[in-house]
């Protein structure tokens, strides 16, 4: 009879205990799982934490909480991973009664990207281990890769060579909002100049002299269409970094700068154009917009664009594309404003444009490294 009795408490208690997790075993329990930063840059380091925390009064022997996430983010610690078309984790901590748990899983942003935590399970079981619980939880949390930036001195020959050298000798104009210095006055003057206080003090006319600003814009046209299949996107992925590089060098230096592309934003499916405009925010856009292209998807021809285009302005053309529809666009671009083309090409891949001061090409080798100007 007492051997009964037992047997009957040990089943009521299987059974107790199996109602009150299975209804109860994640009410106080809650997961969450931030980036460390919401940008970086290609090559940069960050880190991924975890924080499981349990509220009740219920301890979990174990929890294993399991998500996915791109390849393209490089974790130091596979352990607990599987790495295929994504990276899958599964992670196993034991939490008892209000207890928290904090882990951080250090990584490097690989490649250019939008990434999402995907697909946040939460797995456990009661204290006898023979059920399982499952609960899904839906996750926000995201992390934009802009593109790394290429070296100052890589960039210095179409800025400097091309593009400076341009703005300098067409593109200056003085700057009533930058004052100089006061200088004596000169024939070609004008009247609105003459700083009347200078001139009663020296007793001569004097003038006040403003300093220069770049009086018209760069409008960046990051073409992306595919010019022969076996390139892949090595060549696409440094005209992006180009693109990226130019945009913060001429926001540093003060110059109007508009972002135009055929490439389409992996979230909204629109193709890119940034209106003109300086400064860090507008900057952080041009990031983020060339971050979120997404070059699995489809783009149209950009010479249509091209043709259209009416503005006095210095138009910079990025574009391993060469053919005929977009080198005679080009050129009439040229007949009415001021265009600038570099074509990122391999080494050994010939060019089929005729090149000049105007049109260059940009070597990359193979492993994305010591791209150079022809």
């Amino acid at each position: 009879m007492t051997v009964l009795i037992v047997i009957l408490a040990i089943v009521l208690f299987v059974k107790l205990t199996d109602l009150i997790y299975s209804r109860y075993w994640n009410a106080g329990l809650k997961f969450s799982i931030n980036f460390s930063r919401r940008t970086a840059f290609e090559g940069e380091p960050l880190e991924l934490t975890e924080v499981l925390s349990n509220a009740a009064v219920l301890p979990l022997p174990w929890v294993a909480v399991k998500f996915r996430i791109s390849r393209d983010l490089l974790f130091s610690d596979t352990r607990n991973a599987q790495i295929s078309d994504d990276y899958y984790r599964s992670d196993v901590f034991s939490v008892m009664m209000f207890q928290k748990i904090t882990r951080r899983l250090p990584f490097v942003c690989g490649k250019r990207g939008f990434y999402i935590v995907k697909n946040i399970d939460l797995v456990s079981g009661n204290l006898l281990l023979n059920h399982k619980l499952i609960a899904h939880i839906n996750c926000g949390e995201s992390l934009t890769v802009y593109p790394r930036l290429i070296e100052p001195r890589e960039l210095s020959v179409p800025y400097k060579k091309i593009t400076g050298e341009l703005l300098a000798r067409r593109f200056i104009q003085a700057d009533p909002f930058e004052f100089k210095g006061i200088r004596e006055y000169q024939p070609y003057d004008s009247f609105r100049s003459i700083n009347f206080k200078a001139t009663a003090k020296a007793g001569r006319f004097m003038v006040n002299v403003n300093d220069s600003t770049i009086s018209q814009e760069i409008i960046a046209v990051l073409n992306l269409q595919p010019y022969a299949s076996w390139f892949g996107d090595t060549l696409f992925e440094q005209a992006i970094r180009m693109a990226a590089s130019l945009a913060s060098r001429c926001v540093k230096d003060g110059v109007p700068f508009r972002m135009v592309s055929n490439g389409r934003d992996i979230i909204t499916g629109r193709e890119i154009d940034i209106h003109s405009g300086s400064g860090g925010e507008h900057l952080a856009n041009i990031y983020k917009a060339l971050a979120r292209i997404d070059l699995s998807k489809e783009v149209k021809p950009i010479a249509p664009w091209l043709n259209e285009q009416t503005q006095d302005a210095v138009y910079f053309l990025i574009s391993t594309y060469q053919d005929s529809d977009l080198a005679e666009a080009f050129n009439q671009v040229r007949t009415r404003a001021f265009g600038v083309w570099v074509i990122p090409a391999f080494r050994e891949t010939a060019v089929k444009v005729p090149l000049d001061d105007f049109v260059r090409k940009w070597e990359v080798a193979d492993n994305e490294q010591g791209p150079l100007f022809d």
